[in-house]
């Protein structure tokens, strides 16, 4: 089939091997490359794995709420306190871009200090011993709470590619930690985790079989 042309600088190409994908014109290079948005993986604060040998989880909550109910993680000032999840990439996961983690907290009462956040992660595939191997390099970012209480403060933590080491198909650990005794950590208060996010990107070229 011929290649559709959706705009002047965006196409669907047909690649001659039964798949077709999108591509975009880049100016700078002159050539076609192609397109990969973002693939997006939610984590529930209910669906984390709780344990407490070895690990101080952060307390869930269930909050009734004014105008819906919701769930939180609230990670306490005084001791470091993580959670993790678990989630399966897909057969068309790039693992040469970075994977971005966004986490939505906010804060009961402080109206004023930072917060020291860390994620690191682990993939595991068919044949791998899970609980063999330990978590990747954790990445730290800071970040200031909302001068209002309840507010979403939205942290960005980007995990590149020498620092996630994951691949397609991939049965991922995500671990997110507060890093309360670190001297940056200065909100006096619960973190109040009420979701978090990881933007992976594809590879719209890859031939996704059954």
């Amino acid at each position: 089939m011929p290649d559709l042309y959706l705009s002047d600088t965006r196409r669907v190409r047909d690649f001659g091997d039964g798949t077709c994908g999108v591509e975009y014109y880049d100016v700078g290079t002159d050539t076609w490359i192609a397109e990969r948005k973002p693939q997006t993986i939610y984590c529930d604060p209910w669906a984390i794995d709780i344990t407490d040998d070895g690990w101080t989880p952060a307390g869930r909550n269930a909050v009734a709420g004014t105008n819906f109910p919701y769930s939180q993680l609230e990670y306490d000032a005084g001791a470091e306190e993580c959670a993790f999840w678990r989630a399966a990439l897909p057969p068309n996961f790039d693992a040469t871009q970075d994977i971005i983690i966004k986490v939505f907290w906010k804060a009961s009462t402080a109206v004023a200090g930072d917060v020291v956040w860390g994620v690191s992660v682990l993939g595991r595939e068919e044949g791998d011993d899970i609980d063999a191997a330990a978590l990747g390099t954790e990445v730290e970012v800071v970040d200031t709470v909302q001068g209002v209480v309840e507010q979403l403060t939205v942290t960005t933590i980007t995990l590149g590619p020498a620092e996630h080491v994951l691949a397609a198909n991939d049965m991922v650990i995500l671990k997110l930690a507060r890093k309360a005794a670190d001297a940056a950590d200065t909100l006096a208060d619960d973190a109040d985790v009420v979701m978090v996010k990881a933007d992976i990107a594809i590879n719209p070229a890859t031939l996704i079989t059954g």
